[in-house]
């Protein structure tokens, strides 16, 4: 009866409000009140455009009600467990390591990232993984496109990765194994300090990106005479029959010229781990040039997903008789409770993904999501008079996806290396037994 009375009693405050307001229109005596209501409504509303928001889209998030500010507060904590089974003591021997299973932070991650004045943008990202404090993304960027045109790219500036294979610029946060593919693991450039241009076209279904940039350090320093890399990577959606980004059929190809190298080096480790020795690598050796190919693919299915992608190295090298090492790998998906692997398209990377349900949601009946995976991989750096070996792995996948912030993953990688080779060290074969389990918060 009370809440009654008080709604009541607001419908006729508010009518009398207007009944006046009506009145003093009629009479024309109150011009001086309705000016003094329209300024304080016109000031209301200004003041509501600057206020920042703050709130919660899987980070923390602040954004001024003009839009014309964003920020974005985030990070990532990835903590790793690895045990290796079964493996060949000359491999060990060959390798130059020893295989002991061990725990490592493989990623601490803390970030800034947004806009000001709409159209600059910025990212500051660290990573305090191993002890050393390490420049990631760390840029300043011009969005250019959404204000001169449609043929106008987005331009960025700093230490950032080039553009180069599929899985490489998927975030190592939304990959499908602990670990990156051996052939994207061995040949692709990663993060280095220069200057691109990006642009997305046809209602996001192909996008464009080139850049130019220095072999930098961990810290962005780069100095000229330690080579240059001329990158870019294109892509197309053949498919996108629902406009969505859970069906789709993508392809890619991606190029980067390096030049003024002197010396040059590709190595890796096994599937599922980062703790432990290289299994393939050339060694340094003298070199001019080289060139990075890569094709890609992806197809998306609702909950099934394939992906697949096959990177050559063409090096100018008379010393080492002008090698050419290769390798590829193809991974599948599927999701067992429901839900799918998001594509972002206006860049052409897989996103976050998000369970259907969250772990203990609905009065703690929600189990969260599951995905199973396998991927097969494979590198080969046996050419020309510098070789460093061939493997290839068989890795199986279980991700538990406790939240869209949250996951656990179980890998184990069965990894077969022949020719392995050392400076000064025996040629080895031999196999391993790779386990690895990760725990991941991002935000």
């Amino acid at each position: 009866m009370g809440r009654l009375l008080s709604a009541l009693l607001v419908v006729a405050l508010m009518g009398s409000a207007f009944v006046g307001l009506a009145w003093a229109e009629e009479v024309g005596t109150s011009d001086g009140m309705r000016d003094l209501v329209r300024e304080e409504i016109q000031a209301y509303h200004k003041d509501k455009k600057s206020d920042l928001q703050v709130y919660w889209k899987n980070g923390l998030q602040m954004k001024s009600g003009d839009g014309n500010f964003k920020l974005k507060i985030g990070g990532r904590i990835q903590a790793d467990f690895v045990f290796f089974d079964d493996y060949d003591k000359n491999l060990e021997t060959a390798t130059g390591g020893e295989w002991h299973s061990g725990f490592e932070f493989r990623r601490a991650r803390l970030y800034m990232a947004g806009t000001i004045y709409k159209y600059v943008a910025f990212k500051a990202q660290y990573d305090f993984a191993g002890g050393d404090v390490r420049f990631k993304d760390v840029w300043i960027g011009l969005n250019t496109q959404d204000c001169l045109g449609c043929m106008f790219p987005d331009i960025r500036v700093g230490h950032f990765k080039e553009f180069f294979s599929l899985e490489e610029l998927t975030s190592s946060k939304y990959v499908t194994f602990m670990e990156r593919s051996l052939p994207v693991s061995t040949f692709a450039p990663a993060r280095n300090s220069g200057l691109s241009l990006f642009r997305n076209f046809y209602g996001d279904r192909a996008t464009l990106g080139l850049g130019v940039y220095g072999n930098s350090n961990d810290y962005g320093m780069h100095d000229w005479t330690d080579g240059y890399n001329i990158t870019g990577r294109a892509t197309f959606l053949p498919w996108a029959p629902c406009g969505c980004d859970s069906r789709f059929w993508e392809i890619g190809a991606s190029y980067s010229y390096k030049g003024d190298v002197r010396t040059l080096r590709y190595r890796t480790r096994p599937d599922g781990t980062h703790i432990g020795p290289r299994i393939v690598d050339t060694g340094d050796f003298v070199a001019d040039s080289a060139h990075l190919v890569g094709f890609e693919t992806a197809f998306e299915y609702d909950r099934w997903h394939f992906q697949g992608e096959y990177i050559m190295s063409i090096v100018d090298s008379v010393v080492a008789d002008d090698p050419t090492y290769y390798g590829y790998y193809a991974e599948a998906s599927y999701m067992l409770l429901g839900g799918t692997r998001p594509f972002r398209r206006e860049y052409a990377v897989f996103n976050r993904v998000k369970p259907c349900t969250n772990l203990w949601a609905s009065g703690c009946r929600g189990f969260g999501g599951l995905e199973i995976a396998a991927r097969y991989s494979t590198v080969d750096l046996d050419d020309g008079n510098v070789n460093g070996g061939t493997a290839y792995n068989i890795t199986l996948g279980l991700n538990w996806y406790l939240n869209p912030n949250t996951v656990v993953r179980f890998d184990y990688a069965y990894v077969n290396v022949e020719n392995a080779h050392g400076a000064g060290r025996p040629v080895g074969d031999g196999t391993i037994n790779v386990f690895g389990t990760r725990f991941q918060v991002d935000f």
